[in-house]
């Protein structure tokens, strides 16, 4: 291929070009002029009649024109070459120096299989995009899946640090959106069947057969029905009876001033894919000197308040979880070894498969505020811990690192045990997108069904029995509007992890 010496600024720049920032030009120029052979990739350029196209090298070319006045470019002389072949020649050139982001490497690859398309508009593939480029074809279309969220302005995507970041962030939106949509499809009622004891799935342990699991089959059983010796009544998250027509799901947001026990055995609506509950701890904070009860509002807060509200939940999950979600629980870990057993013995014969992480999300509480349980023997506990579990594999929005730490800023808390909005919106961003339907049972001062609603959640469901803390939920709600905070959160710690 010839060589020849050019005028830079003779060389003409198509506006449509791949890259879309230049980098250090100075630093590339300076490297350049080191060089005992001066340039030693020449740029490419397209000759059509007497004009020449740049085909390649736009990065070089805008070196010389800024920094390396005066002196001629060497380049690889193309004559009449076809549109594709530019595009082809452009992308191949930049791509293997590998000077492209990932955001322009994927636009460039979607670019060429859009213009394919326009050229051979029967005859053109992912296959033959794949092939131009010396890509594997999954590779090809990877990237133009990724291309077109970026063109669609996915938020989520445009700003993740990496392509496999991005890549991973489409797969869990693509699989939330699923599991949705099926649970929207299913009107079926479901029949009574046997589950024996050998299909008990171990929490932790994958059920690699459970996408067999047939929508008509019950998975609940019972001895009175004459099921197998093995078999026992068990109950299931979201396979109670559907109607043929749809239940109410709660509105886009709906705050009620209801008991949770009342409600969780009257409930006939749409399960939740997401349940994240702060009950009281059975920690007697409330009675406490170091409570401060008797400016945040004083609730029972006995043993048996939070096991009465522990087994209300899980009695009835198969009402309240759906068959694909994720549960958070706050808690105590006073009770941590009590709870993990109570979640074994709740769902181990569910035929679901689910999950308990070993390790809580934490909230550190950087103003260093928190309970002295003995002022004579022990320090005083700064955090508090929220057990997670998941549900027929559903996955995640996006990863964040497990701690967060945040004041707890009591001179301003609206409630004895109110958690900041950053806090939950940290915690619940991992869970929560437009595909989301939340719940928290005993929402407080409201800084989760906010953080819910900042967040996308198609559907917000918060409860509360207190009628003042409720009042103080639907003002935080209304104040978090008009001050247009969703969104708009600065979250320091949220990394994103893909």
């Amino acid at each position: 291929m010839e060589v020849r010496l050019l005028t830079p600024a003779s060389i003409i720049v198509s506006s449509h070009r791949q890259r879309r920032t230049w980098g250090d030009l100075q630093a590339l120029a300076a490297s350049i002029k080191r060089h005992d052979h001066g340039l030693i990739h020449p740029i490419a350029v397209n000759k059509l009649g007497e004009e020449y196209h740049l085909v390649a090298g736009g990065r070089r070319l805008e070196a010389y024109i800024r920094y390396i006045s005066g002196e001629l470019i060497p380049a690889h002389i193309y004559e009449n070459l076809s549109p594709e072949a530019c595009r082809i020649a452009e992308f191949q050139e930049n791509f293997d120096r590998e000077d492209l982001t990932w955001q322009d490497s994927c636009l460039a690859v979607l670019d060429l299989h859009t213009l394919g398309e326009e050229i051979y508009p029967n005859g053109w593939n992912i296959e033959q995009t794949a092939g131009k480029l010396g890509l594997k074809d999954r590779t090809a279309a990877r990237k133009i899946r990724i291309a077109r969220a970026l063109r669609s302005s996915n938020e989520r995507v445009t700003c993740a640090p990496t392509e496999a970041t991005a890549h991973n962030i489409l797969e869990r939106a693509t699989a939330r959106a699923l599991d949705t949509e099926l649970a929207s499809l299913v009107n079926l009622d479901f029949n009574d069947a046997q589950i024996p004891t050998e299909s008990v799935l171990e929490p932790g342990r994958k059920d690699s057969g459970h996408e067999d699991l047939d929508a008509g089959d019950s998975l609940r059983s019972s001895k009175t029905n004459g099921g197998s010796p093995g078999a026992k009544s068990i109950h299931c998250p979201g396979t109670r009876d559907w109607h043929l027509e749809r239940a109410n799901r709660p509105a886009a947001l709906d705050l009620r001033g209801t008991d949770f026990l009342e409600f969780a055995h009257d409930y006939t609506g749409d399960p939740f894919n997401l349940i994240c509950i702060d009950p009281p701890y059975g920690i007697g904070h409330s009675t406490s000197a170091q409570g401060a009860a008797s400016s945040h509002g004083a609730y029972d807060d006995s043993e048996d308040v939070f096991w009465e509200f522990m087994d209300a939940l899980f009695d009835n999950s198969d009402k309240l979880l759906a068959r694909s979600s994720h549960l958070l629980i706050w808690y105590s870990m006073k009770y941590y070894s009590q709870l993990r057993a109570q979640f074994h013995l709740a769902f181990r014969e569910s035929g679901i498969p689910h999950q308990r992480f070993d390790f809580p999300f934490i909230w550190a509480k950087s103003d260093n505020t928190g309970i002295i349980p003995d002022a004579q023997r022990g320090p005083r506990q700064i955090y508090e811990t929220c057990m997670l579990f998941s549900f027929g594999d559903r996955k995640i929005v996006k990863p964040i690192s497990n701690l967060i730490s945040h004041p707890a800023n009591k001179a301003h808390a609206r409630h004895l045990s109110e958690k900041p909005l950053v806090v939950m919106q940290y915690l619940l961003s991992m869970y929560t997108d437009e595909h989301t339907d939340f719940a928290d049972f005993c929402c407080g001062a409201g800084s989760s069904v906010v953080a819910a609603e900042n967040l996308g959640a198609r559907s917000v469901l918060g409860l509360e029995k207190d009628p003042t803390h409720l009042q103080t939920a639907q003002e935080a709600l209304t104040s978090a509007r008009s001050h247009n905070v969703h969104k708009e959160l600065d979250l320091d710690l949220d990394f994103d992890l893909g």
